[in-house]
């Protein structure tokens, strides 16, 4: 009887480590097929479709394929977590196809797209100039294969662009042109750069929407309705306002009860405020 215990036992410990195996495995399987991503719009990082043979270092550029043509990205590393999300997440990125690592032939080649770019910028800038065209073009872009060219512009009210696109196909022949509006907060986004607080802007780093965002936002935390104060460098309300108003509402329903028990009614706010001696910029 006691053999026989011990059997079923063996048989149950080995099925369980069977089982271990298996999920080890497929975790496994997991890391190895999205151990790398890319960044391509609106902060999304997109698994990039490696075979295993190929080994890629963080930061190097590859070439990928996109909907819009080939592009040249930076590879990023993706930790286990990340992947085991991406896994069991329904709305899991499009995974993009990875073509080659750029060689030296290829960057130099992207140094000469960036440098079009910048041509083709001032070039589709002069011809909405000569049509007379409220609109203001924020930026250009080529893919790397150099098929398609976008331009990116900003206008209060519908354009009418017909006459400029025709232009444009002389100018640019055999490429297939895009000019695409966007908002002012896209804008910002595209251009980058560093907010009031020091950080780069949040709609470059992370954020993938807009929040909505109203005046309603910075009276419940007690700003100051002043412009230069809650606005932005893309002259909106600071997208920042709703990280912690759900704090500041909830504190201040509970305001009464924490008042009760407040002793020190003798403290002056104004010692917290910064003067002169906060910065001395000696660092």
């Amino acid at each position: 009887m006691l053999v026989y215990i011990e059997s079923i036992f063996k048989v149950y410990n080995c099925y369980i480590f069977a089982n271990s195996l298996q999920n080890l495995m497929c975790t496994y399987a997991i890391i190895v097929c999205m151990k790398y991503a890319v960044n391509y719009i609106k902060n999304t990082f997109h698994p990039l479709d490696v075979s295993d043979d190929v080994n890629l270092e963080p930061g190097q550029m590859v070439l990928v394929s996109t909907e819009k043509g080939e592009e040249a990205l930076k590879v990023f590393l993706v930790n286990s977590q990340i992947a085991a999300l991406w896994e069991q997440s329904k709305k899991k990125p499009v995974t993009m196809r990875f073509l080659r690592v750029l060689s030296q032939r290829d960057l130099q080649t992207l140094d000469d797209i960036k440098k079009d770019e910048v041509t083709a910028f001032f070039k589709c800038q002069a011809l909405a100039a000569q049509h007379k065209l409220g609109m203001n073009l924020v930026q250009c872009r080529f893919t790397f294969d150099k098929r398609k060219v976008t331009f990116y512009y900003t206008a209060t009210s519908r354009v009418d662009f017909r006459a400029l696109l025709k232009d444009l196909t002389q100018t640019f022949p055999r490429v297939r042109i895009d000019l695409r509006h966007i908002g002012v907060r896209d804008e910002t986004s595209l251009l980058e750069g560093a907010g009031v607080c020091g950080k780069p802007f949040c709609c470059s780093s992370f954020l993938r929407k807009f929040p909505s965002i109203n005046v309603k936002l910075a009276k419940d935390q007690g700003m100051p309705a002043a412009p230069g104060k809650i606005s932005g460098t893309c002259g909106r309300l600071l997208c920042c306002l709703t990280y912690e108003h759900a704090n500041y509402k909830d504190g201040s329903m509970k305001a009464t009860a924490l008042e009760t028990y407040t002793d020190d009614t003798n403290i002056d706010i104004r010692q917290l405020e910064d003067d002169r001696n906060s910065s001395t910029g000696n660092v």
